[in-house]
């Protein structure tokens, strides 16, 4: 059920703290400051962080990965590698997703989540709306050959209910199974309900009965969410989130085994060019002053229970397209006491870039060392920002989704308030929509640019395009390209945004990690108001150069496909890569696949000829990338 008016009104000051959000089965809460009421604005939990730059390889039909024989303990995976998908040579499946930002103070800076959507950012197929939990994401271990002559063989794992997201209810629950090798069967072994507070807890289970003792022996994490009656269901997206970290299997253990005696990092960091987390190379080039950090901040936590000595700690960065090293910041040795996150500031400076291309990648390290017998897995962090031709609040992670709901919503309309560095002229509009489980309730916008008032609110609306529609990538958090019909020549201060058509929420996505609330305004009644929600919706303004169906590969070179619109076959051409297998996919906006090829030619064909008129994902893969573009089929 949803909150009551009164009750989303007494919790309207938890925005700020989203740690003690508690969503009883509702699927959205509105939420505005104490000084302005308001539930026509709200938040929805969706899936998290994903590493902006990390390939997404595979979808949710892939469950097993290219391991032939089991693997030994010790078996430990704290999630820190990148993501989104766990580790292929600890898991088998890829529902889980490896995010950095949606646990609420995780031992270590990743986690893997799991929650109602699959591999591809969609509701899983087996949803239904009820209070019924359906069966939803697994995390399941490559099989593990376990020793039955082995003595105190125990698993241990650290679990938190919601998180940043929606906080499964009391008929959800989060499970684990141990497999029977011989006998081919799952055994839940444990078990925890939904509603169970939000900090995180340890749990120990030894493996002992004869039957796990086995060559093949696996274990999984298994989620069950429900997805009750909303009265709008546009809001049904996203839901019921655990996060898993630490989950270390080894013998020679016992139940008090609880302590990891480790020191890892923690959290992200903050945007080098506040507020933005990405702007254009040209525009920073060319700025007369461009807008710099002068820190960077690394978070160090101690998860032992006793004091351990860091012995350094340092920040360095490179230039990565051109390989341009800049000098390495060092900090001195320094005690930290158990249980303790500690903060380290490094003044930082960024010396010109010269690099001869139309844009660059810079990658930032942290770290520290220690005293020697911490898993050092986790004691680096890295951080890319792309400077290449758009401006970005976000962090290219959603965590929650946005929307403009209530009485005359029909209408309304949302601006965004951009400075660009120096005056250029906007070509497209990149957006990322969470997808919901209603696709059908889609309903379609106008993409608008307005002038910046004298008052620094949204003035006069320069461009309007109707009959757009939120589009999905087909994968996690990625966007979509709006295109302007002819491009915008804007001052330092514009606004780009939307009206609706219909009273529905567009559901787009929502950085609640980096707050550019004051940037937001959104208008229901004819008057302009602030938001009161602290996040970033993630819309991002694009200048310079056109974008394209051109698609870069792993090798530099592109691929491309023709006709868009399509009637009856499409062709997709690789120039010059002859030699590499592609798997390219038409997807539905709902997730499913209706048509798989491979193809190691230069061109293929596909058949569209059985697919009914409307918009489609088609999807090209290959080893080390996967990238989606919009395709529409018009009988």
């Amino acid at each position: 059920m949803l909150l009551s008016t009164h009750s989303m009104q007494m919790l309207r000051f938890l925005v700020f703290s989203f740690i003690h959000l508690m969503l009883w089965g509702g699927l959205y809460i509105s939420i505005a400051n104490a000084q302005q009421a308001s539930d026509r604005e709200f938040w929805l939990p969706n899936r998290g962080e994903v590493l902006v730059f990390s390939p997404f390889t595979s979808d949710q039909n892939v469950k097993k990965a290219a391991v032939l024989k089991s693997i030994t303990l010790p078996f430990f995976d704290d999630f820190t590698q990148a993501g989104p998908y766990p580790n292929a040579a600890l898991w088998t499946d890829r529902e889980a997703y490896v995010n950095r930002s949606l646990a609420l103070d995780p031992p270590t800076y990743g986690v893997a989540t799991l929650d109602a959507y699959n591999a591809s950012g969609f509701v899983h197929s087996q949803a239904h709306i009820s209070s019924e939990p359906f069966l939803a994401d697994m995390l399941t271990s490559q099989p593990i050959a376990l020793n039955p002559q082995a003595a105190g063989v125990y698993l241990s794992f650290s679990y938190q209910c919601g998180g940043l997201g929606n906080l499964p209810e009391a008929q959800d629950s989060l499970m684990l199974q141990f497999f029977a090798p011989d006998e081919n069967k799952w055994y839940t072994v444990w078990k925890t309900p939904g509603n169970i507070g939000t900090q995180f807890q340890t749990s120990i289970l030894p493996v002992s009965d004869p039957k796990f003792m086995k060559e093949g022996f696996q274990f999984r994490f298994v989620n069950y969410c429900s997805i009750p009656q909303s009265n709008n269901m546009s809001l049904a997206g996203n839901v019921d989130f655990w996060h898993i970290d630490y989950v270390y299997l080894d013998a020679n253990r016992s139940p008090a085994d609880k302590v990891y005696h480790d020191i890892s990092m923690f959290g992200n960091f903050q945007p080098i060019f506040p507020p933005f987390e990405h702007i254009p190379w040209k525009h920073y080039l060319q700025a007369d002053e461009p807008i710099l950090a002068n820190s960077i901040s690394l978070q160090i936590k101690n998860n032992d229970n006793s004091g351990r000595k860091l012995k350094e700690r340092f920040i360095s960065m490179q230039e990565t397209l051109s390989g341009m090293q800049f000098d390495t910041i060092q900090a001195g040795a320094e005690n930290i006491a158990a249980g303790i996150t500690q903060t380290v500031n490094f003044p930082f400076t960024l010396v010109p870039i010269a690099n001869g291309m139309d844009s660059a990648r810079l990658k930032i390290y942290g770290g520290f060392a220690t005293d020697g017998f911490d898993r050092t897995v986790n004691n680096t962090i890295s951080k890319e920002v792309l400077l290449s031709n758009y401006y970005a609040y976000d962090d290219g992670s959603a965590e929650a989704s946005y929307g403009i709901v209530g009485e005359g919503s029909q209408n309304a309309m949302f601006a965004y308030k951009f400075y660009a560095l120096q005056s250029d002229s906007l070509r497209a509009v990149h957006m990322y929509f969470s997808t919901i489980y209603e696709q059908n309730l889609i309903k379609p916008f106008y993409l608008n640019v307005w002038e910046s008032d004298t008052k620094g609110i949204p003035g006069k609306l320069i461009y309007s395009k109707e009959g757009t529609r939120p589009q999905y990538a087909g994968y996690i958090n990625g966007f979509t390209s709006y295109e302007l019909d002819s491009t915008i020549a804007l001052p330092d201060s514009f606004f780009v945004g939307w009206t609706q058509t219909a009273a529905y929420s567009l559901n787009i996505g929502f950085d609640i990690n980096h707050d550019a609330s004051a940037f937001m305004y959104y208008n229901i009644d004819g008057t302009w108001t602030p938001s009161s929600l602290n996040g970033a919706v993630m819309m991002r303004p694009v200048f310079g150069k056109n974008t394209t169906t051109s698609l870069p590969t792993e090798s530099g070179d592109t691929f491309s496909f023709y006709p868009n619109p399509a009637n009856d076959k499409i062709t997709i051409a690789f120039p010059a890569l002859a030699s590499h297998i592609r798997t390219v996919e038409i997807i539905s906006i709902s997730g499913q696949i209706l048509v798989r090829a491979q193809s190691s030619e230069e061109t293929m064909e596909l058949s569209t000829t059985n697919l009914e008129r409307g918009v489609y994902i088609l999807r090209v893969s290959g080893n080390t990338f996967t990238h989606s573009s919009k395709l529409i089929i018009n009988h």
